[in-house]
């Protein structure tokens, strides 16, 4: 990476199986996250892979969630229990793998492409509470669900994406990314009819995403 531009897992994978190095995407994903690797503008005004030889070794493996989302991300949508997010190409697995890490009480899983995370939220619960989430279920089970929302008059599931995604814009502070060769999209969440957008700087407490202390 610091001797050569490299855009993608893909191209870095070939290099290093050109010097006898073979590794899964997954590891090299991984790899790349621990080392502090992220996408910058390069010459040709491309993105490649860079890695910040300033950063001391705990923020080297340790790149904040806020930081990944002002950098890579490009748009989010969510829909239900489903949040679709959409990076430069090749850093979905490294923002994927961010987002595992940060082990958010909401988030049950992630599946990542090229270019493209798909997250899978939990469904939460509303009711008379505080908005936040819970270290557990109400049966004592190892799923969080979300404290009952202020105001609300009956307990039911409440689609967890459009919170998730309220959460990931405010990180990101809702601004569009340009990517070479697309159109900037601008940073949103679109929510089913009738449910509203959910834009950057709307209601959902950021205390439902604080990660899980157990």
């Amino acid at each position: 990476i610091a001797q050569r531009p490299v855009r993608s897992q893909s191209e870095l994978a070939r290099l290093l199986a050109a010097e006898g190095v073979q590794v899964t995407q997954a590891t090299l994903s991984r790899d790349l996250e621990d080392i502090g690797a992220r996408k910058v503008r390069g010459a040709d005004g491309g993105l490649v892979y860079a890695v910040d030889v300033n950063l001391a070794p705990a923020e080297i493996v340790r790149l904040p969630l806020t930081r990944l989302c002002e950098e890579l991300l490009v748009s989010v949508e969510a829909n239900g229990d489903l949040v679709v997010l959409r990076t430069p190409p090749g850093a979905a697995q490294l923002f994927a793998s961010a987002l595992d890490r940060e082990a958010l009480p909401a988030v049950m899983g992630t599946i990542a492409g090229d270019d493209t995370v798909l997250v899978v939220c939990r469904a939460q619960l509303s009711g008379p509470g505080d908005g936040s989430i819970s270290g557990g279920t109400p049966d004592g089970g190892e799923n969080p669900v979300q404290a009952p929302l202020p105001g609300d008059s009956a307990a039911g599931p409440v689609p967890g994406g459009p919170a998730l995604a309220a959460h990931l814009l405010r990180l990101a502070d809702g601004r569009a990314r340009a990517v070479p060769g697309v159109a900037a999209t601008p940073v949103r969440s679109r929510t089913p009819p009738g449910a509203g957008a959910v834009l950057a700087g709307s209601g959902t407490p950021d205390d439902d995403f604080s990660r899980n202390p157990t």
